[in-house]
């Protein structure tokens, strides 16, 4: 399958762009962000099962569409084998930034990727390094959603990760945390339950302490364990606002228990403002910054 492959050069473009390909302001969407190069193989395997069994079932249920970082790796990768796996036809957009991706027909940058070869789409956005997409990842689910909910998953994941997640708190957007999954996701699961640091974290989360607190102390933000795939398909679900697909089999229960589970779902009031604001100037904002209402920094948009 080739994916239908859309350039934009400012973000007004991207209406335009997108209502090429698929239906905007109309669909949930699910917004996948996490870890790319950085998931160990016992994280990818939880992860890949996670979105095979409950997430592409809750997508097609919900007449959905899938949007995340696009690239031949991790959870983007692992996304579009799971969607293939169950011959599904939901959208899948992956958001690229043009300088970190192996395009057709133009010059091979240093340390570029491939893009995932089983996205539907993909929205090829200006910037030059690892990043870049993520105002723009946002704003895409936005305009695809329009009044419909949104949510975001968070699996695995860094920096990046972490100003993702934090965009889409800004945004209203809840955030749906796999804890189990490694690095950020057990970081932020960790801050949640005052525990410290989490089993599994790594890398570069020792630089995003601070980002995981302020992912975690949103009221928009709920941490269930990666094991308990029908909590996690459950709590989607309820931000969504449709039947779940029925489980096959109940989750299995996590050490942490329902401690991970009890935080504030969004209010009807919440989506409202949510589905009403304006997209911002945030370049510039780290996660933290983002997570804690600072939306303005004085760079230009565009």
């Amino acid at each position: 399958m080739t994916a239908v492959v859309r350039r934009v050069a400012v973000t007004a473009d991207l209406g335009a762009a997108l209502g090429d390909v698929v239906e905007v302001g109309g669909r949930a969407v699910v917004v996948l962000v996490g870890g790319a190069g950085g998931m160990d193989a016992d994280a990818l395997d939880a992860v890949t099962s996670l979105l095979t069994d409950h997430v592409v079932p809750l997508v097609v249920a919900n007449d959905g569409v899938v949007v995340d970082g696009g690239t031949d790796t991790g959870v983007m990768r692992a996304m579009g084998q799971a969607r293939t796996a169950a011959a599904s036809a939901f959208p899948l957009v992956g958001v690229v930034a043009a300088g970190t991706v192996v395009l057709p027909g133009e010059p091979q940058r240093p340390g570029a990727f491939d893009t995932e070869p089983r996205h539907s789409h993909v929205i090829v956005v200006p910037g030059e390094d690892w990043g870049d997409e993520s105002r723009w990842l946002d704003r895409v689910a936005a305009l695809l959603a329009g009044p419909r909910p949104s949510v975001t998953l968070l699996l695995n994941g860094g920096a990046i990760a972490a100003a993702d997640a934090a965009r889409s708190i800004a945004r209203g957007r809840p955030v749906v945390v796999a804890a189990g999954t490694g690095r950020l996701a057990d970081a932020v699961a960790a801050a949640a339950v005052h525990t410290g640091a989490a089993a599994g974290t790594a890398g570069d989360v020792a630089d995003t302490d601070a980002d995981a607190r302020a992912i975690a102390a949103s009221p928009l933000t709920r941490v269930v364990p990666v094991i308990d795939g029908a909590a996690l398909a459950a709590a989607l679900a309820e931000v969504l606002g449709q039947e779940r697909p029925q489980p096959s089999a109940a989750g299995t229960p996590s050490e942490h228990g329902d401690r991970l589970v009890q935080f504030d779902q969004p209010t009807e009031a919440d989506m409202d403002v949510a589905r009403d604001r304006p997209a911002r100037d945030d370049v510039g904002l780290g996660p933290a910054d983002l997570a804690l209402g600072r939306t303005t920094s004085g760079a230009g948009d565009d």
